[in-house]
């Protein structure tokens, strides 16, 4: 059985026969399949370029922001890391 995903590096608690659910990817025909029907729509929208692109733009305005306010929003950091991006500011909101 599956216990909150966790992998057990003790050999007792492995699963013992194939196709049996034991994290999201690992013996699980029906996942497999669904990864590769994820993996299949990426590459045919080109969605790792398309975030690359709007996580360039996003950032370009980001950069803008900081220097027109370097007092809301500091420490910008993620240029090339797609829409991973990340800044320091006093308010929450």
């Amino acid at each position: 059985a599956q216990a909150a995903g966790y992998y057990y590096a003790n050999p007792e608690l492995r699963p013992n026969l194939p196709y049996r659910q034991f994290n999201t990817w690992m013996g699980d025909p029906a996942r497999a399949l669904l990864f590769r029907a994820i993996l299949s729509e990426v590459r045919a929208h080109n969605l790792v370029e398309r975030t690359a692109q709007v996580g360039a733009h996003l950032f370009a305005g980001l950069e803008r922001l900081a220097a027109k306010y370097p007092d809301q929003v500091a420490n910008l950091r993620g240029k090339d890391r797609g829409t991973f991006i990340a800044f320091d500011s006093p308010r929450r909101d």
